[in-house]
């Protein structure tokens, strides 16, 4: 099984930016994440030939780097050029557009829509992490559970977090921001004044999930840009074909991180983690099986670790786990620790 991966797009319009900018661009950094995705040197040759541009596109699973990789090459570059660069980077003029999950976005109808498909085509951009969608009371919450918090990782988040709200400011007809960014790291105060600025709205550190606040009036703006039926059709078809191409550790990740974000509210069902990722069930059942994995074992696991650290607490009783958790009684919590550990959970209280 594959370990994460980040779409090749990424790599390539960071090392533009570097040359544009003639900023020192680590050799052996740079060559690790090109063994990683042979075909990517192409795109990166200078002038880069045309087969590799349209390449950019056409083949997301073919050009999908190792994340640890991409995110050294993060660490060693804002190391030396300046912490914000991820979030100063990461403004792509639309008319640069060669990511397929952007090409997806402006297929939709409105910016709901295409938020949307961001949710469900992300894989295409990275398995890093996974977005999910909460609606309510007039505002849609988009959160993803960050797995790592080195340097390189947390630029990789900034890079991808701002890359996404300044492609939709670009692609509103309209003022489009988000009400706020939530980052689950604390970055220097240069890299959330770059964000701000690029954003059109507060950015915050808070420990926890990184999430975007939308409001739906926002979300309800037309497309600036609209591609005939056709061309929509096929740009759609073409990111299916990616999906189902694209790295499947990817999916049992973001699956297992949508149960996390779950079960602050009990224990999520298959049907409402699929639900949030944008797939029906079988569907879910099927990928994950390809995966080697089921949505049992996945849900059992998250559960297990969110029990261990509850019971490691001293205001907490079994009971109260046990409703935490989502199940009926403190007996049916008893049976599944004991499934899942081979010993009975240790008690905090009557």
């Amino acid at each position: 099984m594959r370990g994460r991966t980040e779409t090749a797009v990424t790599v390539v319009q960071l090392v533009r930016f570097a040359r544009r900018h003639s900023l020192p661009i680590p050799s052996r950094e740079l060559e690790c994440v090109l063994r990683s995705c042979p075909v990517l040197a192409s795109a990166l040759a200078e002038p880069p030939l045309p087969s590799a541009e349209a390449a950019l596109t056409m083949s997301p699973a073919r050009l999908a780097v190792d994340s640890a990789a991409l995110g050294e090459l993060w660490r060693v570059m804002t190391r030396t050029t300046g912490r914000e660069l991820a979030a100063v980077c990461a403004r792509v003029e639309m008319s640069n557009w060669r990511s397929l999950v952007s090409l997806a976005c402006m297929a939709a109808g409105d910016m709901s829509s295409a938020l949307e498909r961001m949710v469900r085509y992300w894989p295409l951009a990275t398995t890093a992490f996974q977005w999910s969608l909460t609606r309510g009371a007039g505002e849609v919450r988009a959160s993803a559970q960050i797995v790592g918090d080195s340097l390189g990782a947390q630029a990789g988040v900034e890079y991808l977090v701002t890359n996404l709200i300044f492609a939709g400011r670009q692609l509103a007809v309209g003022d489009f921001a988000p009400v706020e960014i939530c980052l689950p790291h604390r970055p220097p105060v240069s890299v959330l004044e770059a964000m701000r600025s690029t954003c059109g709205c507060e950015v915050r550190s808070r420990p926890g999930a990184l999430e975007i606040l939308f409001r739906e009036e926002a979300l309800a703006l037309a497309l600036r840009s609209s591609m005939a039926p056709a061309v929509s059709s096929f740009v759609t078809a073409l990111a299916e074909r990616g999906l189902e191409e694209a790295p499947r550790s990817g999916f049992a990740d973001a699956v297992r991180s949508t149960i996390e974000l779950e079960l602050a509210g009990g224990r999520p069902s298959a049907s409402a983690v699929a639900d949030r990722l944008g797939v029906s069930p079988r569907t879910l059942h099927r990928r994950l099986a390809v995966d080697g994995a089921t949505f049992r074992a996945i849900a059992d696991v998250s559960l297990r670790e969110r029990a261990e650290r509850l019971l490691a607490r001293e205001d907490i009783t079994v009971r109260e786990v046990a409703s935490a958790l989502g199940f009926a009684d403190a007996s049916s919590f008893h049976r599944a620790y004991v499934r899942w550990l081979g010993r009975t959970p240790r008690r905090r209280g009557p």
